[in-house]
């Protein structure tokens, strides 16, 4: 989870989003998080999203192009 943190601290070129920081973004993404089912940060998305009525297949096929 917190990878994601700092990729975005370290891609981020602007101030202007409040996560300029990595604790800002930890306690905003544990916020967010805090009540999704999971017990990792993928677990958690992938819950979230499935949630929101987005299908496990086509979270499957993002996750497969993404990792190839």
């Amino acid at each position: 989870m917190f990878d994601a943190c700092r990729d975005y601290e370290l891609s981020s070129f602007s101030y202007e989003s409040g996560f300029r920081r990595y604790q800002d973004c930890h306690d905003t993404i544990n916020m967010f998080y805090k009540d999704v089912a999971g017990d990792t940060f993928q677990d958690k998305t992938v819950n979230y999203l499935v949630s929101k009525g987005v299908p496990l297949e086509k979270i499957n096929q993002v996750k497969s192009i993404m990792l190839d």
